[in-house]
């Protein structure tokens, strides 16, 4: 009896020990995935943007399914879009200052800047040989997304529109997925940040800042990117191009018959003032050449012509 007391004791301990050691286990297992979720980005979307960082509203078109297996409708959620337009237009020559006085005093009008501008003046000859004075006008003007179309229209209206195009990149998926990573990164500097306080050794302590320095390094990136996007979505670019109409040349009034007749002369006693001249020149320019090769070919002919004229040696002096 006592012996199966002892057996029924001995097995409500292991019990009780194997209990134990799981529940142990299991407390462990918690805590790690604890651990784990707070290194890991949130599930719910990063707050949208700050307003006025170009953000225009559309409707998703995806739906959200509910329990009970109906639809509803999706929220409206903000999207983030470039926009870009390339614009060329003519004034007439008379009205170019003022029109590419109007282009440089956009922002005063619609808001933003100008980043850059440039002005050619050149000269060329037209087919009659006349000189004509040719002005080109280019400016990247940046202007609140709210008023990109209002400031395309005013473009239009200043002079003709010869040429225009219009591009729209949605960043949107791109700049929320960096902002998951953006927030992960910095949970991550949060938690070597009190690991640090805990570290035991110089190495552990070595190995936490060197990996604090690559997290905020990551960081600052995707700061900076987010920055570059939202900037790029907020003030939309407008490339433009201002040139005055070309107006074709007038060509010279026909002369008479006796003109025309002393231009044919003047025109043939110019051609062979010219050919000779060109032959001078020709000349000039191989005479000096020739010359060398003369002078060198002569005193070869005459030493060659000397050495064949000399008398040959008697016989006797032959002999010897």
């Amino acid at each position: 009896m006592k012996k199966i007391i002892s057996v029924l004791c001995i097995f409500v301990l292991l019990i009780g020990i194997t209990a134990c050691g799981g529940r142990a286990s299991g407390d462990s297992w918690v805590m790690y995935e604890r651990e784990m979720m707070a290194m890991s980005p949130p599930a719910a979307a990063p707050a949208p943007p700050a307003p006025g960082m170009g953000l225009v509203a559309q409707t998703a078109a995806d739906s959200a399914f509910r329990d009970d297996g109906g639809t509803a409708a999706a929220p409206a959620v903000s999207r983030m879009v470039i926009q870009t337009a390339n614009m060329s237009i003519e004034s007439a020559e008379e009205d170019f200052g003022d029109t590419m006085a109007a282009l440089q005093g956009l922002p005063d009008r619609f808001g933003g800047f100008i980043e850059a501008s440039n002005l050619n003046n050149f000269t060329r000859m037209d087919i009659y040989g006349n000189e004509r004075q040719e002005r080109f006008f280019s400016a990247i003007i940046r202007v609140p997304v709210g008023y990109f179309d209002a400031a395309m229209a005013y473009i239009s209206g200043l002079a003709e529109l010869t040429a225009q195009n219009i591009f729209a990149e949605d960043i949107t998926d791109r700049f929320y997925d960096m902002a998951g990573r953006l927030e992960t990164r910095r949970l991550e500097e949060t938690r070597i940040l009190a690991l640090i306080g805990e570290a035991e050794t110089l190495d552990q302590l070595l190995n936490l800042e060197s990996r604090l320095t690559q997290v905020r390094t990551q960081i600052r990136r995707y700061e900076s990117q987010m920055d570059n996007m939202a900037d790029r979505a907020a003030l939309s670019t407008i490339h433009v191009s201002l040139s005055h109409i070309q107006i074709a040349p007038i060509p010279p009034e026909p002369a008479g018959l006796f003109a025309r007749i002393g231009q044919g002369f003047s025109g043939s006693a110019s051609g062979t003032a010219n050919f000779f001249t060109n032959a001078l020149l020709v000349l000039a320019r191989i005479s000096i050449p020739a010359l060398a090769i003369a002078v060198f070919t002569v005193v070869v002919v005459r030493v060659a012509l000397k050495l064949s004229r000399r008398p040959a040696p008697p016989p006797e002096q032959a002999a010897e």
